[in-house]
Parts: C-alpha cells; structure tokens; sequence
C-alpha cells in the first residue's frame, strides 16, 4: 500500500509539474520577447488637446505650460508624447506610472507601440532640449545662459 501511494504520488507530483514548467517557460520566453520589442522615446509629456503648444490656453488662463497639462487632462484630455519635431503620439496606458508626475516635462519613455500609440514601460526624465548649432532650441525659444 505504501509502494501505491508514493507510486501515485510521483505520478501526481509529474503530472502537476509538466503543465507549470510549460507555464513557467511560456513566461520566460514572452518576457524575453517582451524586452526586445521595446523601443524608447524622447519628447516633451504634454496632453492631446495642445499638444506641442500651450500658448493659447495657458496665456489665457495665466498657466505654465504643465500647469495647463495638468488643468487638460482633469478635462479628460489624453496624454500624448511630442517629440522634437513637434508630432504627437498618444499614450495607450492613461494609467501608467509617472504620467502625472512628468507632465508638461521633457521625458525619455520606452514601451512598444499598439497601433500608433505607445504601451509605457518606463519613463524618466529626459535631459534638456537638443539645441541647434547657432545656440537656439529647436522649439525656435533661446537658450538661457
């Protein structure tokens, strides 16, 4: 009776153990494919209904640029990334870690895409604006010394 128990045992224990390891490296495997297929990102973290320009709305509500993010998303604008030649890509995940955060600021995001739209990972800050040769950003502002 003993031999039957441990037989049935082993049998059990091989039967429960075959499906988790199929599971663990079906895992292993989406993960590693995961990672690869991500991309990064560097733009300015802004809201779809400005997108690369706060002007109108920011003068006329006295904001700062992120202050009118932060004011267009509670309005149900979407996040969106505007990279440096001023084309908005939407955010897939509204809900992401750091949106908030790093609104209205220059970030560096990696995700992949779905569609048109970026799938946040992670997002950083991003160093200051590229400037052109002459000392000029590319948003055509002048840099400060």
């Amino acid at each position: 009776m003993g031999e039957r128990r441990g037989s049935r045992a082993r049998r059990l224990g091989h039967g429960v153990a075959a499906p988790f390891a199929a599971l663990a490296l079906a895992a292993g495997l989406s993960t590693a494919h995961a990672a690869q297929a991500q991309d990064t990102w560097t733009g300015m973290l802004s809201d779809g209904t400005c997108g690369a320009d706060h002007a109108a709305v920011a003068s006329a509500e006295g904001l700062t640029d992120r202050q009118c993010v932060f004011e267009c998303v509670k309005a149900l604008a979407r996040y969106v990334l505007v990279d440096d030649d001023g084309a908005a890509r939407p955010i897939a995940n509204q809900d992401a870690p750091g949106l908030p955060f790093h609104s209205g600021r220059r970030v560096r995001v990696t995700g992949e895409l779905d569609g048109d739209a970026i799938v946040v990972a992670a997002i950083e800050a991003a160093p200051a604006e590229p400037s052109d040769d002459d000392g000029r950003q590319r948003s055509g502002r002048v840099r400060r010394p």
